[in-house]
């Protein structure tokens, strides 16, 4: 910009090519995967400044259709930031495509200036100027005060999820006022060169200090490796597994928010599926379903190897595959298509057995999953689990649907053993689910499970509870090890541990000797 300005060339043109550009690339970003460096490079997030500076430059200017229809801009804005805080979720591919909705919302509501009835009432409404003046130092400071307290205290005490916090917002509008007040206005105000030449040597100060604890590894107090090996060996094993992490497995490009067509009403890639387990066996067994088989994956491999089995498998998020189904998710084509094309590999390849994981309860709740009809809920479920397991009937392949795995109540208790020097199973499994909770959890879903498969004689059920649970909880550890990936997905180890009763119910199926 500023060789731009000194050349004179175009400005309009030059900042709508520079948005562009980097619009482009945070587009590229999103959609490679790394969403992380789309968030943080300035590179990336350069179009949305270039959306500010395209309008200063053309009200001074003077463009005269800027000034058009100032109110339908001003609610138009209003409604792009509102929709943005309904669909955005912290699992969407942000910034990408979903920026634009605050972006160009807040640049609508700018332009349409203070003579409308949205900026001129409500949004010069003094409370409102006052928390937009503390705006910036409020960012700052809440979510230092929140992920500290997370940090160091953990998250799994329900006092703290509720009442604390909200006092913590509370101290952080507090701290935000008093950053304003005696910093940022001063500093603005100020014209003395000793201003900028004191934030330049404090921004230099703060560097080199950050740099002598990187050299140093970190400060006694918070050392830059872990606390003890044992906490070390902890979080080592909260880990799906490389095969569980290969994308060739997971989401086969479905996941990404601008999927499109692949030719025709095609939505997956080519193979939609990979193989796991002995590769080159004879013998195949399909298995498929959302990201809670994906977990499964490193029980699946072990069996396949174990018993000689191709395991033929696809997944994808939030995606329950079923016939005669839509599913409420970002890429309900793909899941129709991932149930098709299932049914399709079993009437072609006729695999031994077909294995069906899910996160079961989810889709019973209404509006989740519904039919031709828009009957929804359970009774969805119920359909389209005897639709498909009629059509595996039909072609005389046996189908095992697996139990859901145990969901906890709370995030993974990695603020117990940042700090710790000895961590325990125990003291990890304080804020574990009971097992009669878990039973709760998942009674309707299992329910509807027996019920359908009970009548077909090639369908079973496959029981995990007892696996991962013992009488009382569902431990979030065992034997030194998480078992949880996060609160609802298995690790690696929480997956192994389903594998006896998984290969005792699969030999059973298949007609093999223990």
């Amino acid at each position: 910009m500023w060789v731009i300005t000194r050349r004179r060339w175009p400005l309009l043109r030059s900042i709508a090519l520079i948005a562009a550009t980097t619009f482009a690339l945070n587009i590229s970003l999103v959609f490679s995967g790394h969403i992380t460096h789309a968030f943080y490079s300035p590179l990336s997030r350069t179009w949305e400044l270039m959306a500010g500076a395209w309008l200063a430059v053309g009200h001074r200017q003077g463009l005269p259709w800027l000034a058009r229809w100032s109110s339908a801009q001003s609610w138009a804005g209003f409604l792009l930031i509102a929709l943005g805080l309904a669909l955005i979720r912290p699992s969407s591919a942000f910034p990408g495509g979903w920026a634009l909705l605050p972006v160009l919302g807040t640049a609508l509501i700018i332009n349409a200036g203070p003579n409308t009835f949205l900026n001129g009432r409500l949004l010069s409404w003094r409370p409102a100027v006052w928390v937009g003046l503390i705006g910036y130092p409020l960012y700052l400071w809440h979510w230092v005060l929140l992920s500290l307290v997370v940090i160091v205290f953990g998250d799994n005490n329900p006092t703290f999820r509720h009442a604390s916090r909200l006092v913590l917002i509370v101290v952080s509008v507090l701290l935000a006022w008093l950053s304003y007040r005696w910093f940022e206005i001063p500093v603005r105000r100020s014209r003395r060169g000793f201003t900028a030449l004191g934030l330049v040597l404090a921004v230099v100060a703060l560097g080199l200090a950050g740099l002598g604890v990187y050299g140093a590894s970190g400060v006694p107090d918070r050392p830059a490796s872990f606390v003890s090996a044992k906490a070390e060996q902890y979080v080592k094993t909260m880990q799906l597994g490389s095969l569980a992490s290969s994308r060739d497995c997971f989401n086969p490009q479905a996941s990404m928010t601008f999927l499109q067509k692949r030719g025709g009403d095609t939505y997956l890639p080519d193979p939609w599926y990979c193989e796991i387990g002995d590769t080159h066996a004879d013998t195949t067994v399909l298995a498929y379903g959302d990201s809670h088989a994906r977990a499964m994956i490193p029980t699946l491999d072990k069996y396949g190897k174990a018993t000689h089995t191709r395991i033929a498998f696809s997944s994808i998020g939030s995606c329950l595959p079923l016939a005669g189904i839509t599913v409420r998710t970002d890429y309900p084509d793909a899941c129709r298509e991932l149930g098709e094309r299932a049914t399709r590999f079993a009437g072609e390849m006729r695999p031994k057995a077909v294995v069906l994981i899910e996160t079961w309860a989810s889709y019973a709740r209404p509006g989740v999953i519904h039919d031709q009809h828009a009957v929804t809920g359970e009774q969805a479920l119920r359909s389209a689990l005897n639709t498909t397991l009629g059509t595996y009937q039909k072609l005389g392949i046996p189908v095992v649907l697996m139990e859901d795995n145990p969901h906890q109540h709370t995030s993974v208790p990695k603020a117990s053993i940042r700090f710790a020097k000895d961590p325990s199973d125990k003291q990890l499994n304080v804020t574990a689910v009971t097992r009669a909770s878990y039973e709760q959890q998942q009674a309707a879903a299992n329910s509807i499970l027996e019920s359908v498969a009970s009548q077909y004689p090639l369908a079973s059920v496959l029981k995990i509870g007892d696996a991962l649970c013992d009488a009382d909880i569902c431990p979030w550890a065992a034997q030194h090890e998480f078992l949880y990936y996060d609160s609802g997905h298995l690790s690696e180890a929480g997956a192994l541990r389903v594998y006896p009763v998984f290969a005792t119910h699969m030999n059973a199926v298949l007609g093999r000797k223990p």
